[in-house]
């Protein structure tokens, strides 16, 4: 049994700040979910394959409340308690 499966995704980030985005996902675009079964009673043999659809569409739109940069991010804010801890 092979689990060979293909997936796209394409994002899109929207508004001058990024803080909505659009998202479209794709799921097991080549439907490989296959399921083969067989058996043997002895005197009846049997052989059954399933081929199952797991085509999956996900549009996701999310938007980001305070999307604006922290003023305080890499301005070294931290450096007097890295100092402190390192030594």
């Amino acid at each position: 049994m092979s689990w060979f499966r293909l997936g796209l995704v394409a994002q899109k980030s929207l508004l001058k700040d990024r803080s909505l985005t659009l998202r479209c996902a794709i799921l097991d675009c080549l439907q490989r979910n296959r399921v083969n079964e067989s058996g043997d009673l002895g005197y009846n043999q049997f052989r059954q394959t399933n081929r199952y659809s797991t085509h999956k569409l996900y549009l996701t739109l999310s938007y980001r409340l305070n999307a604006t940069r922290s003023k305080y991010k890499g301005t070294g804010a931290g450096k007097e308690t890295q100092e402190r801890m390192s030594s």
